[in-house]
Order: structure tokens, then C-alpha cells, then sequence
């Protein structure tokens, strides 16, 4: 991802496509460029989000190697420096 704002959800034409979870929202997350790195914010409320096991707090920072979880799908998180 190299956008400011990249969407997360069951639409084909968001950034990141989850078509294995028919309960995943056409738009479920959104992740936010700020200062280089990438913040995460739910645009859904349900499912509930988590990464690393911990409910997702609005403007989460994401860290290499975080697991965003929602519904039956895991995202692996991997910065581009590392």
C-alpha cells in the first residue's frame, strides 16, 4: 500500500479485498498514512476488530508482524522497510 488512505472490506474496488467472510462490510476498515507509518480506524462497527488479540482502539499505530483480525479473516501487517 502506498496511498494516504487505503480501504479495507467485501467491495471489489477498495484496496484490500476480503471475499472470504460474506459478514465482512463492502468497507470494514480503513488504514491512514501519518508520518510514514499506518494507523488503523474501523468504518464498521461489527465485526469487531482486533489486532494482536486486543480490541482495535480508533488511530491504532500498526507495527510489523501486528494480526488484524475480524470475522473468520487474520491480516498480516508488514511494513515495507522490513
Amino acid at each position: 500500500i502506498d496511498t494516504p488512505i487505503a480501504y479495507i472490506g467485501r467491495d471489489e474496488l477498495v484496496d484490500v479485498p476480503i471475499f472470504l467472510d460474506p459478514v465482512v462490510p463492502k468497507r470494514m476498515a480503513s488504514l491512514r498514512q501519518t508520518n510514514g507509518r499506518y494507523a488503523l480506524y474501523a468504518e464498521s462497527a461489527r465485526p469487531q476488530i482486533t489486532v494482536n488479540g486486543e480490541p482495535l482502539e480508533q488511530g491504532r499505530l500498526l507495527k510489523d508482524g501486528d494480526a488484524i483480525q475480524f470475522g473468520r479473516v487474520t491480516l498480516a501487517y508488514n511494513e515495507k522497510a522490513t
